[in-house]
């Protein structure tokens, strides 16, 4: 019994890894459209993984906190580097970030055409 008892304690409290993100998706966005996509809070600290490919029309992606978000946007629009970015690339067809979030914090994923031109998004989130 103090053997079943512990293996559970510790595949519990050691052996679990916390729940998997695999999020993989098609994201259409037109000229000068913004989409978010939020990702959810987990217990504890993570790396998540964003890759974006948008053959043909380069996109600005970025990564941040929810809190962040007004300042964020507030310096996009007006042409300046945002402050407080988990990780961002700017005027790509290819994008790949990662990213530490802080434990019980949800996340921000802010795609954007970087240019002219509408843009369709093949999108993969993970940890």
């Amino acid at each position: 019994m103090t053997r079943l008892l512990l293996s559970m304690w510790l595949l519990l409290f050691c052996g679990c890894g916390g729940p998997k993100l695999s999020d993989d998706r098609e994201v259409s966005l037109e000229i000068g459209e913004i989409k978010t996509i939020l990702v959810d809070s987990v217990s504890r600290e993570q790396t998540i993984t964003v890759k974006a490919s948008s053959p043909g029309a380069p996109i600005d992606l970025h990564v941040y906190l929810p809190q962040y978000e007004e300042a964020i946007e507030r310096k996009i629009t007006l042409g300046k580097p945002p402050e407080n970015l988990l990780a961002s690339q700017v005027n790509a067809e290819e994008a790949s970030v990662s990213a530490v979030v802080p434990a019980r914090q949800e996340t921000v994923i802010r795609l954007q055409p970087a240019g002219r031109t509408a843009a369709t998004v093949h999108l993969t989130i993970s940890n």
